[in-house]
């Protein structure tokens, strides 16, 4: 590269290692000079502490939106009629961040009439106005062949890595001067357990979640169940305890970049800054390093081995997900993905081409999956099938053990006893330790403390408790399911906030409320515009039928959205909760209040009398309890059911829309209150009246005493489940597979099938 061509207060675009190689080069050359150096990613407007919680309280706007909207903002003209919608508001946007000094573009006005250097052609954003771009190559080339080395699987390629790395060891190469390049978190895993076996330190350079500590974890559940005061106390007594944790110094940083009033006001924001901050691991010496291919800091002493060297990985591409569209961008003048896939395809060929000590691994699958990367190296590169056979000798501990389990394995089995058997015997007898398919118990103070954070009966909570202890201990009381969205969650959410605005006001714009919805999961965001088009297709139908209903009902006070939370009578240290979707009321001539109960589902869920006996489907009559509690001396329960809220497969004929929508559940068997609840009884499922004017259906009708059992069964149901959390009762306890069901309902959508093992086979431990 031609140094002598920067100028001194010079600004210069390039990658990390071109920025390293540069400084080396100057140094090398005694030439000292004040440079500034950016990269095609820098955003170049200053975001101040306000930021996040500016766009989510003036224009609903969250955090992973907030974050997504930053790269566009400095490619949006202030001044400039932009013709779509998405444009339009993010001139209203910046507008506002910039009179309220929330950013600030001062730093673009310092490239006005300056010269810009841009190594190996990386591409400068359209809003940078310089006099002049000048573009300098920073090309080395390295004359030593390459060895490429191919293998059919992850594993195989891991330990592929190891014996390239022993082999660089026995020819004293130090352990300082190996690095392992571009490997994948199964990569990672293989060697850490390979290496570790082998007692040949290793470290993973790469960037963590800061919500992978348990100390953060820690305070994200406080901060969850407790508020921000209790997490920055919790946070207080960390530093206190002068802990030498890495992560502490990122969370004091987090929690000084906000004001208090603000992440007090919003936790949800403080909680998703934590659950999308990420930190850098300690570096270390004497111990093989592997690095992600951008970065690290390049030596030509240095051995590398570079992994996963396929069409998939090298050169990484420009595939993202853009909240605008593509005229949108076209019409910002927004960095395309195919100038930035050509810039990425030169620079990784630079890359790559300049190590001196390099060997390549590649994983082959087949020709359709992955083929070998298209980088033009311009070296002799010579291929090797590699294919791992286990040797007479092995570092590994792991593999002796394993030889051991085959050895004692044709003892106890077939008395046939190997050579070494007696050897291999008394090295490695002791480590064997059955597995033992039950849950054995937990401290009582642990437990106690447990309870006393989570002392709320939901009716989830006792649905989840009554299909399997173990699994409501790890899920609700351990929390170690991470909370993720998806489009159901979306769709359910969006749907109830619809119903819930068109049952207060009729005519409210409904299309309006969906296309400003801003909550669709970012991982599916490229899929928004199709659902948001069916949902608006199911709510003109399902808004049309529910609109009828209301017309006609003699229930016409309404309830939505009826929260309850209240002590439970049997156990002051348990209090009930939860949220009824909608509340229909009649009030008769007595002034006694008759109720039907409702809640939304957007797939089809149904009540029986018969599951609610064997401890499930217990939703509806626990929404009974709480109502009739809070009510008690007023209700008469006329009935209570789902609603389905989504359509289903079926055709468009009106009776065919009409029984999708039906609601299911029980209603009270008296003919002239259902009668006045649903005239036609065309709304209910199962019910109907015959030709001799009678109720039709047993199984889904009950008397008053009827609901007073169900009353009094679920109050049971409540009772039996705290003496069963106060005594630790947690066992693996799945309900039972039925007819040709091979999980058991329990088993069905679990995530710790890893820990139980009881996934996949008929559960036998209930009748």
């Amino acid at each position: 590269m031609e140094i002598e061509k920067i100028k001194n207060n010079s600004f210069i675009f390039s990658t990390k290692q071109d920025k390293f190689e540069i400084l080396k080069s100057l140094n090398q050359k005694s030439l000292f000079l004040n440079l500034f150096f950016f990269n095609m990613f820098h955003n170049f407007l200053d975001f101040n502490h306000a930021y996040y919680f500016y766009l989510l309280e003036h224009f609903s706007i969250k955090l992973d939106l907030s974050n997504r909207l930053k790269a566009y903002l400095p490619y949006i003209d202030i001044t400039k009629n932009y013709q779509s919608n998405k444009l339009k508001q993010l001139v209203d946007i910046k507008n506002e961040l910039l009179e309220h000094e929330i950013i600030d573009s001062s730093l673009l006005d310092c490239f006005e009439g300056k010269t810009i250097y841009t190594i190996n052609q990386m591409p400068i954003a359209s809003f940078i106005k310089a006099k002049e771009v000048i573009n300098l190559p920073l090309e080395k080339q390295s004359l030593n062949p390459i060895k490429l080395y191919k293998t059919d699987s992850y594993l195989e390629a891991s330990y592929c890595v190891y014996e390239l790395v022993i082999q660089l060891l026995r020819d004293r190469v130090s352990i300082n001067d190996i690095v392992i390049l571009n490997s994948s978190s199964e990569d990672d895993y293989n060697l850490l357990k390979i290496f570790s076996d082998a007692f040949v330190p290793v470290t993973i350079n790469k960037s963590v979640k800061l919500n992978s500590y348990p100390e953060v974890i820690k305070l994200q559940r406080i901060l969850q169940n407790e508020g921000f005061i209790a997490s920055k106390n919790y946070l207080n007594n960390l530093v206190k305890s002068k802990k030498d944790g890495i992560y502490l110094s990122s969370l004091i940083q987090i929690y000084n970049n906000y004001l208090d009033k603000d992440l007090e006001k919003n936790p949800d924001v403080l909680m998703a800054i934590l659950n999308n901050h990420t930190i850098s691991q300690k570096r270390y010496t004497d111990c093989i390093n592997v690095y992600p291919i951008d970065d690290f800091s390049y030596s030509p002493e240095k051995h590398y081995i570079l992994m996963n060297y396929s069409d998939n990985s090298l050169p990484k591409t420009a595939t993202n997900s853009h909240y605008l569209s593509k005229e949108d961008l076209k019409e910002i003048d927004y960095l395309e993905d195919t100038l930035l896939n050509e810039y990425y395809h030169l620079y990784y060929s630079n890359l790559i081409r300049n190590i001196e000590h390099l060997s390549l691994v590649f994983t082959n699958f087949t020709e359709e999956e992955n083929r070998i990367a298209t980088l033009d190296l311009k070296r002799e590169i010579t291929e090797e099938d590699y294919q791992y056979i286990v040797k007479d000798f092995t570092y590994l501990n792991a593999l002796t053990q394993l030889e051991f389990a085959k050895t004692n394995y044709d003892f106890k089995t077939f008395f046939l006893r190997h050579q070494n058997y007696n050897n291999l015997y008394f090295d490695f007898h002791r480590l064997i330790k059955n597995y033992s398919h039950d849950f054995t118990g937990i401290q009582r103070s642990d437990l106690f403390a447990l309870l006393k954070k989570n002392p709320s009966i939901t009716a989830y909570k006792l649905e989840t408790y009554m299909d399997c202890q173990f699994q409501f201990l790890l899920k609700n009381l351990l929390k170690l399911e991470p909370f993720e969205t998806s489009i159901s969650q979306y769709l359910g959410t969006l749907t109830h906030k619809v119903l819930e605005a068109f049952t207060l006001d009729t005519s409210v714009d409904y299309y309006k409320l969906v296309d400003e919805d801003k909550d669709f999961p970012e991982e599916f965001h490229y899929k928004e515009q199709v659902f948001k088009t069916a949902i608006k297709k199911e709510l003109d139908v399902l808004l049309k039928i529910i609109g009828d209903f209301h017309q006609q009902t003699a229930f016409k006070k309404i309830l939505l959205e009826y929260p309850f939370r209240f002590p439970f009578k049997h156990d002051q240290d348990f209090e009930i909760s939860g949220i009824i979707d909608k509340v229909m009321i009649r009030v008769g001539e007595d002034l006694r209040e008759y109720v039907v109960l409702i809640d939304y589902k957007l797939g089809d869920k149904d009540f029986s009398l018969d599951k609610f006996e064997k401890d499930q489907q217990l939703q509806l009559p626990l929404y009974l309890y709480a109502y009739q509690n809070l009510n008690d001396s007023k209700v008469i329960p006329v009935g209570f059911f789902y609603q389905k809220t989504s359509i289903g497969r079926y055709n468009f004929e009106a009776e065919a829309v009409l029984k999708n929508y039906r609601m299911k559940g029980v209603a009270l068997e008296d003919k002239e209150i259902l009668s006045s609840f649903n005239p036609e009884l065309e709304n209910l499922e199962g019910i109907s009246i015959t030709s001799k004017g009678k109720l039709s259906s047993r199984s889904r009708l009950v008397t008053d005493s009827g609901f007073t059992e169900i009353y009094d069964s679920i109050e049971e149901k409540i009772i039996e489940m705290i003496r069963s959390l106060k005594l630790g009762e947690f066992a693996i306890n799945p309900s039972p597979a039925y007819g040709s069901r091979k999980d058991s309902k329990s088993c069905e959508y679990c995530s710790f099938a890893g820990i139980c093992y009881n996934k996949n086979r008929k559960a036998e431990v209930k009748e």
